[in-house]
């Protein structure tokens, strides 16, 4: 079966002797006239000096043989014939444009751009010796397969061609942009500013549909392409009280590296650092230990995307210190801590250039500037 709408060559064993008993014949015939031809020269006629031309214009507009039977190509659908052409190729592309007419016809006009697959039956071409008046033109055919099948008598198959095209269409979607929020005592408690406004993105996702036997598909996402990267909205909102005091002048955590900061918290090429990062006062501070900034209970301890080897630790009143990169973890989720216990080796697993402590706080699920609370130089 050809669901692609390849039409199959195959041999008809059914003629083969009478093709070679014709092919004999045929030699016969020829030794003949060169027999012929040598007695007319020796009896002194020789050849006209004009060329012998045949019109054949006529034989090749003429795609139905006047004898009996002839050798051609077969058109079958389903197993049974429909008709014959001497050419296979003229039979081939009337097939096809048959399809194509099929689509044109038939597609919806949703903005789709619909082409021809093939056939959901079996439609085969085979090489044969066929009668005489079962041979039509090419531009006939289409009228025996439109509707319901008809062979070359006129007769009715009692089954319709059905035909396989399938079309693209695309949506286009919007990014929506996310917010993060900044925490810090430059605002007064209550206060809030906007730094970075938020822009929506744009993508467009393509989508395509196939049509068998009249039903249509469910669509099948073929791409999707961002057209317009979203930009996240960035939000400061204040925390300094009525008394200036600060968050970090309450002294609740203590550092976690004793070293002096590389990065500091907030927009870092275009986005958000939502931490701080520690290095050595000199030299590398591979494998150094990192410890916890306050009492409380490992929440996480594991990978963690672009934190690598990370540990998380829940101090109670929605407070948390996250630490990141590490080379290992020495602790478990689960385990109860003690300020200045140990947590991991430093490395720089995950999103890293080079080796560091990434600490981060967090109040209420919302990151906030460590500085708050821990006291480094630059």
């Amino acid at each position: 079966m050809s669901l692609t709408g390849e039409l199959v060559l195959q041999n008809n064993n059914v003629f083969a002797n009478l093709i070679k008993n014709r092919k004999v014949e045929l030699i016969a015939a020829a030794v003949f006239v060169l027999a012929l031809a040598s007695v007319l020269i020796f009896a002194g006629y020789g050849a006209s000096s004009e060329p012998i031309t045949e019109d054949v214009s006529s034989a090749e507009q003429s795609a139905v043989p006047e004898s009996a039977s002839a050798d051609g190509y077969g058109l079958f659908i389903n197993g049974q014939f429909i008709a014959a052409c001497s050419e296979e190729s003229a039979l081939a592309d009337a097939v096809f444009a048959y399809g194509e007419s099929y689509v044109a016809a038939n597609a919806p006009d949703d903005g789709a751009e619909y082409s021809f697959l093939g056939f959901s039956d079996e439609v085969e071409v085979k090489n044969g010796v066929y009668p005489g008046e079962s041979f039509v033109k090419a531009s006939e055919l289409g009228s025996l397969l439109a509707g319901g099948v008809s062979d070359y008598c006129g007769k009715d198959l009692g089954f319709e061609l059905t035909v396989r095209f399938s079309g693209e269409y695309s949506v286009t979607n919007v990014i929506e942009y996310s917010t993060e929020n900044v925490y810090t005592d430059a605002l007064k408690a209550g206060q809030s500013k906007t730094v970075v406004a938020g822009v929506d993105g744009e993508s467009v996702d393509t989508y395509r549909v196939t049509f068998v036997d009249g039903v249509k598909s469910e669509p099948e996402l073929v791409s999707s392409d961002i057209i317009l990267e979203s930009v996240d909205e960035v939000v400061e909102i204040g925390t300094s009280s009525s008394d200036t005091r600060s968050v970090a002048s309450l002294g609740i955590l203590q550092k976690p590296y004793d070293g002096i900061l590389s990065s500091t918290y907030g927009l870092r090429w275009g986005r958000l650092h939502a931490g701080i990062d520690i290095v050595k006062y000199h030299g590398s501070c591979k494998d150094d230990p990192a410890y916890a900034a306050a009492d409380g209970t490992v929440s996480f301890a594991g990978v963690y995307g672009g934190y690598g080897n990370c540990v998380i630790i829940d101090h109670g009143d929605g407070l948390q210190t996250l630490y990141a990169h590490f080379t290992s973890i020495s602790v478990s989720e689960g385990q109860e801590v003690k300020a200045g216990e140990e947590v991991g080796k430093i490395g720089m697993t995950g999103r890293a250039t080079g080796y560091h402590l990434h600490f981060e706080v967090r109040v209420d699920g919302e990151t906030v500037d460590p500085l708050l609370f821990v006291e480094y130089t630059e």
